[in-house]
């Protein structure tokens, strides 16, 4: 009976030296595994120590780093669900990434909505319509516009954006009588916010050919006009500046442009006024714009 007891004992003390000799695994989210001999597993670390370290140090590890834990007995404990695209199998683990996910990886990446805030500045040529759709019957008024520009989100083949502006628009017009011929040109400085929610990108990583459409609205801030009564200079005329006693106007915008992955970098526009300029006539403005971008 003695001796079946010491060989009982004897045969467990012998388990045990092996148990202590062969080390838990701690599997790590980033598919690193640590072996090591784990002392405890607490609420947000887990407590573990290395062989040959004396006497022995503790050291801890978060939790929030780790997938699982295999004991040296086989016993497994998971911790947390590793994120899908980081989660191999069991056999495979740990593994590198294999070439098919990183394509899809950079796509993701490509698809991410963001957003931006920059510039803009160019040049405008404009001219007053009435009845006829086309821009420039005549000889335009050329001038500038400058401002900021954002969008609330950008992704690979969509964006929408904002944009506030000074703007100047007006138009070069001749009057011809029998006896007289006059010249006239107006210029009208605007504050101008123009909303475009719908421009597409062909999705290139490098160049993108875009195409949108929006509208404006903007608040008159200043007017001006001079006539040439057939003298050969230009003199200011009240009377046709305070014609356009209009505050405010409103109409389409389309454009195509040139953009560097999502940034815009040049585009050109046509803008169709809807509002009239005058109270007492149907007098519409309309323009093209080429336009520069500088983002951040």
């Amino acid at each position: 009976m003695k001796k079946t007891l010491l060989f009982v004992c004897g045969f467990f003390w012998h388990l045990q030296g092996i148990a202590q000799t062969v080390p838990d695994r701690i599997y790590l989210l980033d598919q690193q595994v640590m072996q090591v001999w784990v002392d405890e597993i607490g609420e947000n670390d887990i407590l573990y120590f290395t062989k040959g370290q004396q006497p022995r140090q503790v050291q801890k590890i978060a939790r929030s780093l780790v997938w699982k834990v295999v004991f040296a007995n086989g016993d497994t404990e998971l911790i947390q669900s590793a994120p899908a695209e980081n989660t191999p199998s069991a056999e495979a683990y740990p593994s590198p990434a294999t070439p098919e996910t990183t394509p899809l990886r950079e796509e993701r990446a490509r698809s991410k909505p963001v957003r931006y805030l920059g510039l803009l500045a160019g040049g405008v040529a404009t001219n007053f319509y009435r009845t006829q759709f086309f821009p420039f019957p005549g000889k335009a008024h050329l001038d500038w516009e400058a401002g900021l520009v954002g969008s609330p989100v950008a992704t690979r083949f969509y964006q929408a954006r904002l944009e506030l502006l000074y703007t100047n628009k007006g138009a070069v017009e001749t009057f011809q009588s029998p006896r007289l011929t006059i010249q006239s040109e107006s210029r009208l400085a605007y504050l101008q916010a123009n909303v475009l929610p719908l421009i597409l990108k062909t999705g290139s990583d490098r160049l993108n050919f875009a195409l949108g459409a929006g509208g404006y609205f903007s608040y008159l801030i200043q007017a001006s006009s001079r006539s040439d009564l057939d003298t050969g200079d230009m003199e200011d005329d009240l009377l046709a500046r305070q014609q356009f006693d209009v505050p405010t106007d409103y109409g389409l915008m389309a454009l195509t442009g040139l953009y560097v992955r999502h940034k815009p970098l040049l585009e050109v526009r046509y803008t169709h006024g809807l509002g009239q300029l005058m109270t007492n006539a149907p007098i519409r403005v309309q323009g093209v714009h080429v336009t520069l971008f500088l983002i951040f």
